[in-house]
């Protein structure tokens, strides 16, 4: 084995803080020289970013209540304006909302008798008198021609079948099996508890 002796340990112990600062100094160099342009200053950015609003589209029903809320403030603003001359009926009704909707109930109010009037129409069709029981006996003379009734009694055998074989008269083996589970899983319980 080789010894080192001090002056050799001296040198490379401080060899490492000549050269640290050099070889810092060349990678800041490289840094400045490989940007290209002008450095800039840090500085605050005073640029805000510009406001990203959703922009969403009014189903009708609230175009109507918008255009209502507008309405009342117009009227309201009107009504408050102290220099305001008492103008005719005919700018308040361009005011007014379509459909009614004004709250004075103009529109409701011939809806409403369109409405009594449709219903006035049924119940009159509902009080006519049922048709002649000979053309209802045409038209079952019509289905019984077509089927036999025959036909009708076996498929009401075995629609009957069918419903018996859905529910059957003794009990569920699979039920019973599941019951009995339970009641051990219970018992066991118990007894540790």
């Amino acid at each position: 084995m080789k010894t080192i002796n001090t002056k050799h340990r001296i040198i490379l112990l401080v060899l490492p803080l000549f050269v640290l600062p050099f070889i810092l100094a060349f990678s800041w160099a490289k840094q400045e020289w490989s940007t290209a342009g002008p450095r800039q200053k840090l500085q605050l950015n005073t640029e805000l970013p510009q406001a990203q609003l959703e922009e969403r589209t009014l189903n009708k029903m609230e175009l109507y209540q918008l255009r209502e809320k507008e309405a009342k403030r117009q009227r309201e603003l009107i009504r408050m304006d102290p220099y305001r001359q008492d103008k005719p009926e005919e700018e308040t009704q361009s005011l007014q909302l379509p459909l009614g909707l004004d709250g004075k109930g103009a529109g409701l109010q011939e809806k409403e008798t369109l409405l009594l009037d449709k219903l006035e129409q049924l119940q009159g069709e509902l009080s006519r008198p049922e048709p002649e029981p000979s053309k209802v006996r045409a038209s079952t003379q019509v289905l019984s021609k077509r089927q036999p009734s025959v036909d009708i009694s076996q498929d009401v055998k075995q629609l009957e079948e069918l419903m018996d074989r859905m529910h059957p008269s003794g009990p569920d083996p699979e039920l019973e099996q599941l019951e009995g589970m339970l009641d051990k899983i219970l018992d066991a319980s118990t007894l540790r508890g």
